[in-house]
């Protein structure tokens, strides 16, 4: 309850053609009183104020309505009543589709008609399936922004913020909530009754597993980053608070260790790296880079804190895949997501950008910038604003490729191998499909010799919680491989250290 004497101040928010009005105390910051309401800003930084990405704008009472001002949400304390403008939220590019290997699995015999729901759980994306276990055959996906991205970009700063008073109780309602009314539209808009769906199966990185069963994550980010749960857990969709399919038995898939999960060791287990005799690397790259090296004697995983910069975090003009937003980027011309004028640089975008730079000189191989560098003029770009790059977004870049890099020479060095040895790149993630082989190589992410090696396998995660939920035989699968699987700890390996520091740098060709 409110104290009487508590100085209330009217909000009208309109976004599109959308219009309501919420009631805020005064002194209240605005980006919380937002998230409160549902209204789920990205915030990268987790409302610090260093990623600008938060931006509103505002017309505070007693101003002319031409007078409008822009601010940060996550700076700005409510002291009148406001009228603010949101951007209607820009439909994003998700990638759901993946390759399909010929796997020697067995389906599960389903006599009558039954569906099932298969949902992979990432930082920045969420993917929902519609899958016929009767003909085993996918129905539909829907794909849309994981919303906690107004709490921070990564999962330290979802962790942060779950251990505030009431962070993780946030963070929990708005992934299910979000994800059952992505199950409501999904069967919908597919005239299917959600009494037919039995199964529900989950995959995806232990925080977002934690978060999603409403466990506190904060032991995965205090050494020796033990995980509440690993194994595969079994609960009722209804103990979630998946409110559409109370009956459904719902199977959170098993992960590896803090920061290899559910997400990793599914899509292995949908790939050929657990049948064949040669060495492969599988690479998912988002805010955290997670590798895997092995071949049907064992598999080495490994973790490397990329940061959020191929996600467009901490890019100054950084964005996620949405419309807008510049995937391919040549001296010649760009293409944007959704054919519109450009917005900014999602991560495939960033590394084409940066590989001209290098080409054309402008840039050399310590990645040394003296001020910004603009690649499109405001006349080109929708925002009425050049797009730049700063020192600051390099350093950013050669944070994460040396990270990547680096991890990829120390799994090789630790299995005792050579890079000549692996005969397969798997790119799994919707980062690794759109992901330009040449410039990534080009400025240092993987070795050139491995292009011609790359498989570009799609949603891995996804596909992997759709086979668990045909087959029985598919889960014995993971948990196999789970059990066949070494984790690796870079970050107390002093070889790793050296060849981050040594990969830092870009080769000029």
């Amino acid at each position: 309850y409110l104290p009487l004497y508590m100085e209330l101040h009217e909000i009208q928010i309109c976004q599109g053609s959308e219009k309501s009005q919420i009631i805020s105390p005064a002194g209240s910051n605005l980006l919380s009183i937002l998230q409160k309401q549902k209204y789920y800003l990205s915030a990268p930084c987790g409302g610090h104020g260093t990623c600008n990405k938060c931006s509103v704008e505002l017309i505070e009472s007693g101003e002319q309505k031409s007078e409008k001002r822009r601010v940060l949400a996550c700076e700005y304390i409510i002291e009148s009543d406001l009228e603010i403008i949101l951007s209607l939220e820009n439909s994003a590019k998700i990638i759901s589709e993946s390759y399909f290997p010929d796997l020697n699995i067995k389906y599960n015999t389903v006599d009558d008609q039954e569906y099932g729901i298969a949902i992979d759980i990432g930082t920045t994306t969420i993917v929902v399936y519609l899958e016929d276990l009767h003909e085993h055959k996918n129905i539909a996906a829907k794909s849309f922004l994981n919303p906690q991205k107004a709490f921070g970009a990564d999962v330290i700063s979802r962790i942060q913020f779950a251990g505030e008073s009431d962070g993780l109780a946030r963070l929990h309602t708005t992934i299910v909530d979000s994800t059952d009314q992505a199950i409501r539209e999904i069967c919908t808009e597919n005239t299917i009754q959600s009494e037919k769906i039995k199964r529900i199966v989950v995959a995806g990185n232990t925080t977002m597993l934690h978060l999603f069963k409403g466990v506190d994550p904060s032991s995965l980010a205090q050494y020796p980053f033990t995980p509440v749960f690993l194994d595969q857990q079994i609960i009722q969709a209804e103990d979630i608070g998946l409110k559409s399919l109370p009956d459904a038995t719902l199977t959170i898939l098993p992960s590896i260790s803090a920061y290899v999960g559910a997400d990793i060791l599914a899509g292995i287990a949908a790939s050929e790296l657990p049948d064949d005799d040669e060495y492969a690397l599988f690479l998912d790259l988002g805010t955290n880079g997670e590798i895997a090296l092995g071949n049907k004697n064992g598999i080495l995983t490994s973790a490397t804190a990329a940061g959020p910069a191929f996600e467009g975090a901490k890019i100054s003009c950084g964005m996620a895949g949405v419309n807008g937003a510049i995937h391919s980027f040549s001296s010649e011309e760009y293409e944007t997501i959704g054919n519109t004028k450009p917005s900014g640089l999602c991560g495939s975008g960033l590394i084409d950008v940066v590989a001209w730079l290098l080409s054309s000189q402008q840039l050399d191989e310590t990645g040394f910038l003296e001020k910004e560098i603009t690649f499109l003029s405001e006349e080109q770009t929708g925002t009425s604003n050049p797009l730049q790059l700063t020192p600051l977004d390099i350093r950013e870049v050669q944070l994460a490729k040396g990270a990547i890099a680096a991890g990829i020479e120390t799994l090789i060095d630790k299995k005792g191998i050579s890079l000549d040895q692996v005969k397969k790149l798997y790119l799994a993630g919707g980062f690794g499909y759109a992901l330009h082989t040449e410039t990534a190589a080009q400025i240092g992410l993987f070795p050139k010799s491995m292009i011609p090696k790359v498989i570009r396998a799609g949603n891995t995660a996804g596909l992997g919680a759709r086979l668990s939920l045909h087959s029985e035989d598919f889960i014995t699968r993971i948990i196999e491989l789970k059990d066949k699987s070494q984790h690796f700890d870079l970050s107390t390996d002093m070889g790793f250290n050296e060849r981050f520091v040594m990969n830092m740098n870009f080769t000029i060709s």
